[in-house]
């Protein structure tokens, strides 16, 4: 085993130890108030030390699941053994992150957001680096449409940088080494979306030129979005989600016109910003 290799598979078994730990003092300080009359003296603020520590550690793991899913993208590339077995593991580390994360979002405190300007164009770029380097050597390759970088946002920068770089992960999870991952803005009946969408094309059919937004969701893609989802919604948004297995995903960032201060689309053409051919995708999976 390689030294790079051992270095993994320590922070693996550091963070699954830390967020154990940190779980079992977070559900004991939790019953503890849940016990008494009133709270204990300092029990709150430790509940929320341990909750920080826990998102550290569901941060950490994601960041190791990416580095894993990377290499399996890579090895298998390239034709080299061992692909499959590291991206189960990828997969394993991925889940327990975001059963950590779920699980200190909903034992967090309410959300309070701290609107200012913020260019999109700067802000994905940001996001894309970020997401990119994790999966070294493993590669993508970004499309960002101009619009996007033509357009202003009033929203919170921590919660925007987080939605983006879990939107942004759950699209490299879902693509293979050297996929095209695209980055669209189109206008809906109340704003902008951020569309982000797999390069895969799949056939229209006939029958898949009418009928409702498709819902279907093969992978579990809007499971691993809930807390964005949530971030989306205080902004007064939200988020659309489709993908089925070997035709591709589809996430639709929805941004209400009060958040939008500059997009270069033209608003009378709104329309839902969910594409046709997720129709076919939804059909293919039927």
């Amino acid at each position: 085993m390689s030294i790079a290799a051992s270095a993994t598979l320590l922070n693996l078994a550091a963070s699954l130890i830390i967020g154990v730990l940190l779980a079992v003092q977070n559900r004991r300080l939790r019953r503890d108030l849940q016990a008494g009359d009133a709270p204990l003296p300092g029990a709150q603020e430790a509940e929320q030390a341990a909750l920080r520590r826990m998102r550290i550690a569901a941060h950490d793991l994601r960041s190791i699941g990416m580095t894993l899913h990377g290499n399996a993208g890579h090895l298998a590339a390239n034709g080299l053994p061992h692909a499959a077995g590291i991206a189960t593991a990828a997969t394993d580390v991925f889940e327990m992150a975001d059963d950590l994360h779920e699980y200190t979002m909903q034992a967090g405190s309410t959300r309070v957001l701290h609107d200012e300007e913020i260019h999109l164009g700067v802000a994905i770029d940001e996001a894309v680096t970020n997401v990119g380097t994790g999966i070294g050597p493993g590669r993508r390759q970004w499309r960002i449409a101009p619009d996007v970088r033509a357009t202003r946002l009033s929203a919170d920068r921590r919660a925007l940088r987080h939605v983006l770089r879990r939107a942004l992960t759950v699209a490299v999870r879902n693509t293979g080494h050297d996929d095209s991952i695209d980055i669209s803005l189109r206008p809906t009946t109340d704003g902008v979306a951020v569309v982000i969408e797999d390069g895969f094309r799949a056939p229209r059919p006939p029958a898949a030129a009418a009928g409702p937004v498709p819902t279907h969701d093969s992978r579990g893609i809007g499971l691993r979005l809930t807390l964005v989802r949530a971030l989306m919604e205080a902004h007064g948004g939200g988020v659309e989600t489709a993908a089925a297995e070997e035709a591709g995903t589809y996430i639709s960032l929805a941004f209400p016109r009060a958040r939008v201060l500059e997009a270069p689309i033209d608003h009378q053409h709104a329309s839902r910003p969910t594409p046709a051919r997720l129709r076919a995708i939804t059909a293919t999976a039927a």
